[in-house]
């Protein structure tokens, strides 16, 4: 920037005069938007000068753009001593905040739920007429998918590999071998066969065959199903000697018929499907039953094969049910005390045997209130 003269420069010293003169004059032109402006101090023996936006070696004079208007002021000089006193420029710093929005633009998002609600399946209920509501608990159940783990395949051994003893030693002919009870396609299967056979004790016998019992299970009223396929002779009739039936536990400590015995079927010399209660003393045993004509439950016009046989044991009373018909019941010597399930394809010692024959069990089940 050039150095301001004449009348530009504003300014007059006067040499060896320690008067101060001070000639103020602004000049403001306001043209499109556009101003200059150009102003002097002296102070002492120095001057500063300012043009346009910037100031040379010390800024001590402030001047304000004006507003559009034009307006000029002349300070007149004075003979007196003056002081002038310059205020320093206000600078004012001004921060521009710029702020950044940013705007998200979120797609609505669609949901999809998936309720899955599993029904458990139904469970069973006691079959035909004995299916009343009375019996609404199901307590026991064996639908045979998983092996033997409910029974002890053998009479009262205590364990499940003994070779026992039948539970009838004078009615059967047949030791109870744990390898003749196994489970096949979903089914108990009980297998007599004729083979030598010498249980725990040392007797030997001529059969063998499988049974199975809820021994370590028991239970004291309910009502008690299973449907089985009992084995047939070459006549179609029932074959051996196999039956479902409940025993009391008294029983097995030698008082037997003191703890009751149901027997729900039994196939005996008659070759058809026959219940029976036993209660009393061993002194004095006591029994009730029938056998079922086919005129009350046309079903049995095929003993063997497969039905539904079913007992209903309550304080006072015992009824039987095949193929959910009443078939008969008893009220007389009616136990209390708590009794387990037994199943068995017993060989008999007093008829001639089929062998070889198989007795099947689908399922076994227990309902209380």
């Amino acid at each position: 920037m050039r150095r301001l003269r004449g009348k530009q420069a504003g300014c007059v010293r006067r040499a060896g005069v320690r008067r101060l003169v001070v000639i103020a004059a602004v000049v403001m032109v306001v043209a499109t938007g556009t101003s200059v402006a150009a102003a002097c101090t002296v102070t002492g023996a120095r001057a500063s000068v300012w043009s346009g936006r910037r100031w040379w070696k010390r800024t001590t004079t402030t001047t304000t753009a004006p507003a559009p208007t034009t307006t000029t002021t002349s300070l007149a000089p004075t003979t007196t001593s003056t002081t002038t006193t310059t205020t320093a420029p206000t600078t004012t710093s001004t921060t521009t905040t710029t702020t950044s929005t940013t705007t998200t633009t979120t797609a609505p998002t669609t949901t999809s739920t998936t309720t899955t609600t599993t029904v458990a399946p139904a469970l069973p209920s006691p079959y035909g007429a004995a299916n009343s509501g009375a019996w609404p608990k199901l307590v026991f159940r064996d639908e045979f998918d998983s092996g033997t783990s409910k029974w002890q395949r053998n009479w009262r051994m205590g364990n499940d590999t003994s070779i026992s003893p039948p539970a009838n030693k004078s009615y059967e002919a047949a030791c109870w071998d744990p390898r003749n009870t196994f489970t096949a396609g979903g089914r108990l299967v009980m297998r007599a066969e004729q083979r030598s056979c010498t249980d725990a004790f040392g007797r030997t016998w001529a059969y063998a065959t499988g049974g199975a019992s809820t021994g370590g299970w028991n239970f004291t009223y309910g009502y008690a199903e299973a449907r089985i396929n009992l084995p047939a002779d070459a006549s179609g009739r029932i074959a051996n000697f196999p039956a479902f039936w409940i025993n009391g536990v008294a029983n097995d400590t030698g008082a037997w018929p003191a703890g009751g015995e149901i027997d729900v079927v039994e196939g005996l010399e008659s070759h058809v499907n026959c219940w029976h209660y036993h209660w009393g003393t061993s002194s004095a045993p006591q029994q009730a039953g029938g056998c079922p004509t086919t005129t009350l439950v046309p079903s049995l016009a095929s003993p063997a094969g497969w039905h539904t046989y079913g007992a209903e044991w309550a304080p006072g009373v015992v009824r039987f049910f095949y193929d959910g018909v009443l078939v008969g019941s008893v009220t007389t010597g009616v136990v209390s005390g708590p009794m387990y399930l037994v199943l068995d394809n017993a060989v008999p010692a007093k008829w001639s045997p089929t062998v070889p024959a198989e007795m099947q069990v689908e399922y076994v089940r227990v309902w209380q209130r």
